[in-house]
C-alpha cells in the first residue's frame, strides 16, 4: 500500500497477526499462508521460534511480488494445503523474476526467503544490504526497474479473493 497518492513510498499493512516481539511470541491460531514464513505454517516436530527473520520473510515476499508481479510459491488454481507445502519445501527461485532485476534485488530476495530463519537475513542485515543502499548508483539501478504492474494488479485480486473465500479468476496466468 503506498502512504499516500502523490508518493512512492510504500507502507506496508498488518495481516492480522502482528504481535510485540518479545521472548513469548505465540504461534499465529490461524496464520495467512500466503504469506506467512516456514516456521509459522509448520505442524511438525521442526517447528521454530518467531524472531525478527520471520518478518524478513514477509518483506522477502513482498519484495519478490514487487519485482515479479506474481507469488513464489502460489499459482492461481493452488490449494493452502499446497501453497503451504510450496512455502515450507520448495525453494524459491528468483530466476523466475523476468524484469532486468539487478545482482543485488535477486540477491537480498534469495537471502530474505531462506527457509530456515537461522540462515535468513537479520533486519540489521536488510537494512544495511546493498540493494537498499541510498548509494546514487543503486538508486539509479532501482528506479530504472519497470514494474510488472498488470500482473502485480493480478495477484493482488487474487490474492484478496482467496482470503475473502472466493474461487480463483480463471484469468490470471500462471508463473
Amino acid at each position: 500500500m503506498f502512504a499516500s497518492r502523490q508518493s512512492w513510498q510504500i507502507k506496508l499493512s498488518d495481516f492480522a497477526s502482528a504481535q510485540k516481539l518479545t521472548s513469548e511470541i505465540k504461534q499465529p491460531s490461524k496464520p495467512n499462508v500466503y504469506w506467512a514464513s516456514p516456521e509459522i505454517l509448520r505442524t511438525d516436530n521442526k517447528k521454530t521460534p518467531i524472531t525478527g527473520q520471520t518478518d524478513i520473510w514477509g518483506l522477502g515476499m513482498i519484495t519478490f511480488c514487487l519485482l515479479s508481479g506474481f507469488h513464489p510459491f502460489a499459482s492461481e488454481d493452488d490449494s493452502e494445503d499446497e501453497i503451504k507445502e510450496s512455502t515450507i519445501y520448495q525453494k524459491c527461485n528468483p530466476n523466475l523474476i523476468q524484469i532486468q532485476a539487478t545482482q543485488e534485488s535477486l540477491k537480498f530476495v534469495t537471502w530474505a526467503l531462506k527457509k530456515d530463519p537461522m540462515k535468513r537475513m537479520r533486519t540489521d542485515e536488510a537494512l544495511t544490504h546493498r540493494w537498499l543502499s541510498m548509494d546514487a548508483v543503486m538508486i539509479r539501478r532501482r528506479e530504472a526497474i519497470n514494474y510488472p504492474s498488470s500482473r502485480l494488479r493480478k495477484t493482488a485480486i487474487l490474492t484478496a479473493n482467496r482470503i475473502k473465500g472466493n474461487p480463483p479468476m480463471n484469468h490470471f496466468g500462471s508463473h
